[in-house]
């Protein structure tokens, strides 16, 4: 390299233009100048007159040329000719130059797996048709091969394609900013300068091990390892938060929907409030550690994407509520039918709502069933605990009367029944779209 640009010390240089389809640089040649040029084949072919050979220069065949372009990049190559200008008008090709930027091999399983989550999978290259479509077909992605212009003239083609070849920085947002007008959550994987505009836009930029700089402050993640295994880490941990937040929500409002009914039934029924603020407190003190080893609960990612819906979740809710609500409101009838006073069943609902919160908690924690997934060791201490807590005060009567004896076999018959009829609910279809699995 030295002793060429000895030999011809370079003077100037023009970019790479995307509407030329080519770059230039200028070198001194003796007395005179010298231009060489590379591009787009189909850009610097049909301006050649001759091709430079083993034995001098030949009268250019553009067609065989171009040809052996597309069959260098039916291999997935990528092709530029090169091209030689002396004087004012003699251009001639010196030659096609392959260029491979292999796929890495974890790519195509990689893919795979993020289509079993429900992750439609769209490549975007500034490559040729052609080779865009070599390439997608190592990857395992089928579909057709669109370009920025395509998509120009029919905008549906931003949500259908996968394949979007001869793209700019700025076509990237195109197609990002059509996905995401039309509903989609996009996330965006890249490593150059160019990719940061994209990376930023969208809602998860992920830039890959070796990022420029300016790429890993545009992003939302940057993978510290290399291959792309961290993408798919990416999206599994996503939705085990997004379980755990789910799960903390729908807990929440079966709880509410139930203590809210219970409450106001009764107080049409006898004009007093069978939640008394000594009674809630005691609920706080039973539930709070319960309601914070959630966050830490196991968890299984949801194997389809998802999204907030809280009227219709709020839906589900009230039905999942009902088997716990309706067992509640039975062992208050009857301690109300057996003669106990007031604060004795005031005792029974408080008991009753702690040892159901706590079956509902176990069912809806994890899909289709509640035992799919065992429980981490913190939740399963703080529903212990929040048992022992509440049996231990209705048992002794600290702070509120005893719970009579018949009642604790009985709870416990109605927590297990709870139990099976809130798994059973789970599997109506309704029930299973309104809280969003």
């Amino acid at each position: 390299k030295a002793a060429l640009e000895a030999e011809a010390p370079r003077v100037a240089e023009l970019p790479f233009d995307s509407e030329r389809m080519r770059m230039a640089t200028f070198h001194r040649a003796g007395a005179g100048y010298v231009v060489y040029v590379k591009g787009a084949p189909e850009a610097l072919l049909p301006l050649c007159a001759a091709r430079l050979s083993g034995s001098g220069e030949t009268l250019l065949d553009a067609g065989a040329l171009l040809a052996a372009a597309e069959h260098m990049a039916a291999a997935g190559l990528r092709v530029l000719a090169v091209v030689v200008t002396r004087g004012q008008t003699e251009k001639e090709c010196v030659g096609l130059i392959g260029l491979s930027d292999p796929i890495r091999p974890d790519a195509p399983a990689l893919i795979r797996e993020l289509a079993d989550l429900g992750v439609r999978v769209v490549m975007i290259t500034g490559d040729g048709r052609v080779t865009a479509g070599a390439i997608a077909r190592d990857l395992g992605l089928e579909g057709a091969v669109f370009t920025p212009q395509d998509v120009k003239t029919n905008p549906a083609l931003a949500l259908t394609g996968v394949v979007f070849a001869e793209a700019y920085p700025e076509d990237k947002l195109t197609i990002i900013e059509a996905l995401q007008k039309a509903g989609h959550i996009v996330g965006m994987t890249g490593d150059g300068v160019n990719d940061a505009p994209a990376l930023h836009r969208a809602e998860v930029g992920i830039a890959v091990l070796g990022a420029t700089e300016v790429a890993t402050q545009a992003a939302s993640f940057v993978l510290t390892s290399g291959g792309l295994e961290g993408v798919r880490r990416v999206v599994t941990a996503g939705r085990r938060v997004y379980t755990r937040l789910h799960t903390w929500v729908l807990n929440k409002v079966v709880k509410s929907i139930e203590s809210l009914f219970i409450a106001t039934v009764i107080f049409v029924l006898t004009h007093s409030y069978i939640l008394s603020p000594l009674i809630a407190i005691l609920i706080l003190l039973s539930n709070d550690f319960v309601t914070i080893a959630i966050a830490a609960d196991h968890t299984k990612p949801m194997s389809r994407p998802a999204r907030w819906n809280i009227p219709v979740l709020v839906t589900g809710s009230f039905v999942i509520a009902l088997a716990p609500y309706l067992a509640t409101m039975s062992l208050y009838v009857l301690a109300r039918h057996e003669g106990y006073s007031f604060d004795v069943t005031r005792t029974v609902v408080y008991t009753s709502l702690i040892y159901l919160g706590a079956t509902a908690l176990l069912a809806v924690r994890a899909w289709p069933f509640g035992w799919s997934v065992r429980p981490k060791g913190i939740l399963a201490a703080a529903l212990i605990f929040s048992l022992a807590f509440s049996t231990l005060v209705a048992g002794l009567g600290i702070f509120i009367k005893p719970l009579p004896p018949i009642f604790f076999p009985l709870i416990v018959l109605s927590t297990i029944t709870s139990y099976f009829l809130i798994e059973a609910v789970k599997r109506i279809p309704f029930v299973r779209r309104s809280v969003g699995v």
